[in-house]
C-alpha cells in the first residue's frame, strides 16, 4: 500500500508542478518521503481527483469515489482523439 501511496503522490506532485520533471518511485528516497497513517489515507483518498495533462497534451483525470469505486479517463487529444473512461475499486488494507 506504501507504493500505491508514493505513486499517487508523485501524480499529485506531477499535476501541481506540471513544469518540472516528474518523479519515479525510485527517486523519491532522495527527498525524504513522509509515510501517512491508515487513517491520514483514509481522510485523503475517499472523493480525491488527480488531473494530469502528460506532455503529448492528452488529459488524463483520476477520481476515487467515497463508495471505493474510481473512474480514469483520457480525452486522448493528442492521438486519436477518442474519450477513453475505466473504471475499477479502490480499498485501504488493514495495515494501511
Amino acid at each position: 500500500m506504501r507504493n500505491a501511496f508514493i505513486l499517487t503522490s508523485c501524480l499529485f506532485a506531477t499535476d501541481l508542478a506540471l513544469a518540472q520533471q516528474a518523479a519515479v518511485v525510485a527517486d523519491l528516497a532522495s527527498i525524504a518521503p513522509v509515510t501517512l497513517s491508515k487513517t491520514d489515507l483514509a481522510g485523503l483518498l475517499p472523493n480525491a481527483k488527480v488531473t494530469r495533462i502528460i506532455a503529448n497534451g492528452n488529459t488524463h483525470i483520476w477520481t476515487n469515489d467515497s463508495d471505493g469505486t474510481f473512474i480514469v479517463s483520457s480525452d486522448n487529444r493528442a492521438t486519436n482523439g477518442h474519450t477513453s473512461t475505466g473504471q475499477g475499486k479502490w480499498h485501504l488494507s488493514e495495515d494501511g
